[in-house]
């Protein structure tokens, strides 16, 4: 017993020493190297705190955090590195999904999207002296987040209802802070700390277009023109309460709200294809005579807008002072620079650095392509635009063989929305613009739904009534 008490003692003392000579290696780590260290302690306490959260929002919360938190336009948030805060909230994601729920996230059926993210950072690793390494951040933070999701799918009952929530709650949000931007003349920049918005103006008669906390107008555009999609196309939908359909209903009203004052065509533009791909979808699987509460909320949502003035700053944005006829010429420019240019393109691009170089060598004097599907081309070659476009095809398809379901008909929607979208601005040189398609693309297909069967189905069905 004696000897007994004698090892335990040297155990606890052996314990104690290597407590602190742990404690003073953190505080020597900490003192040489301040930040990488902060960057540690930051990465471990987001892994803590996504372990600490239940499985009821284990997946929507961290979603909504990173939807309307403005990390790009943040002062200081993300170092020298555009794009190092929405990677560390999805590396600290994966870690917590590998050590939370034991498994790889990545599936083989994400063969496209890891396709797509693998020509991009091989392009951008190849050219990497060009610059704009940030978009090779962008990509493989979403790559974690994928991992991410398809970790916590497998565990976690309800996942694809815990993000579209998460998707319709960022888009109220952002739509919301643009209302009081806007409609209530109150700076945002003056309430949140380093927040720095980029300012785009309707005219001298509208005034400035709503950005919310999206940081750019573009952005809140994009936020809620998927927020509204979703809340549209579930609120519709069979075995939805009366209680969930006023929310919803709420939802989609001050969705829209926000981005009628985004003023981002190319948004709007994208919510008319994509609602059109939705009914005509769903028109077929379901028959065209459902349609008709789809018909019934479009006019009514555009007297909506009509009686409250919103459809004022439409008409002035598209048709009056208000509208740019330049910025059509500007794209349309693009478009013949970089026709211009492809013969001077190899194989796999030139980078995302490079793509402005080579613009520029062809006359072509713009800050930005405004097209995904331009600068996808010009930083990986043809592989580039056809890898993007291989991913919405694809998820599209899937999404179809479920259109019968809220939430599949409200995907497809969206992404075909998305796939007009990146077609009139930059949306992918957002930090979060990467992970919002691997996002939908993971709601176009879920784990163990490849075959569409009865048992998948009616696991939806049941997650909408819910």
């Amino acid at each position: 017993m004696t000897g007994a008490k004698v090892v335990m003692t040297q155990v606890s003392q052996s314990s104690s020493v290597g407590l602190v000579v742990l404690i003073f290696g953190i505080g020597m780590a900490a003192s040489i190297l301040p930040m990488p260290s902060l960057a540690v302690a930051a990465l471990l306490c987001s892994v803590v705190g996504l372990w600490a959260i239940p499985d009821r929002v284990a997946v929507g919360l961290p979603l909504f955090l990173i939807l309307v938190i403005p990390a790009d336009h943040i002062n200081g948030l993300n170092g020298a590195v555009a794009g190092l805060f929405a990677l560390g909230l999805s590396l600290s994601m994966a870690i917590a999904s590998v050590t939370r729920y034991r498994l790889a996230g990545v599936r083989r059926m994400d063969w496209d999207l890891m396709a797509l993210a693998g020509v991009l950072l091989v392009a951008g690793l190849i050219h990497a002296g060009s610059g704009e390494l940030r978009n090779v951040v962008y990509w493989v933070a979403a790559c974690l987040a994928l991992t991410w999701l398809r970790g916590a799918e497998h565990a976690i009952a309800g996942t694809s209802r815990q993000v579209v929530v998460a998707m319709i709650g960022g888009s109220v949000i952002g739509s919301l802070f643009a209302c009081i931007e806007t409609l209530g003349g109150v700076r945002l920049e003056s309430l949140i700390p380093g927040y720095e918005p980029h300012q785009l103006s309707f005219s001298g008669v509208l005034g400035q277009r709503g950005a919310g906390l999206s940081g750019h107008p573009l952005r809140l555009g994009t936020l809620t023109m998927l927020g509204t999609i979703l809340s549209a196309a579930w609120m519709m939908g069979d075995g939805v309460s009366r209680q969930a359909r006023l929310v919803l209903g709420a939802a989609l009203l001050i969705s829209i709200a926000g981005l009628v004052l985004s003023g981002a065509r190319g948004a709007w533009l994208g919510l008319v294809a994509g609602a059109a791909l939705a009914a005509i979808v769903k028109g077929h699987v379901r028959g065209f005579s459902r349609l008709a509460p789809l018909i019934f909320g479009a006019a009514a949502l555009a007297l909506v807008v009509w009686g409250t003035g919103l459809w004022g700053i439409v008409y002035e944005r598209m048709f009056g002072i208000a509208s740019n006829p330049g910025s059509f010429g500007q794209r349309f420019q693009a478009l013949l620079a970089v026709a211009d240019a492809s013969r001077r393109v190899p194989l796999l691009g030139v980078g995302f650095g490079g793509a402005d170089e080579i613009t520029q060598d062809v006359g072509l004097r713009i800050p930005n392509l405004e097209n995904e599907y331009l600068r996808f081309f010009l930083a990986a070659g043809w592989v580039g635009p056809m890898a993007l476009l291989c991913v919405f095809i694809r998820r599209i398809a899937s999404a179809r063989l479920r259109a019968v379901f809220p939430f599949q008909t409200a995907v497809l929607g969206c992404l075909g929305a998305l796939a007009v979208n990146v077609a009139t601005y930059n949306m992918l040189s957002w930090s979060i613009g990467p992970m919002l398609v691997f996002v939908l693309a993971f709601l176009a297909l879920p784990q163990g739904q490849q075959d569409g069967t009865r048992h998948a189905s009616t696991s939806l069905a049941g997650e909408v009534r819910t």
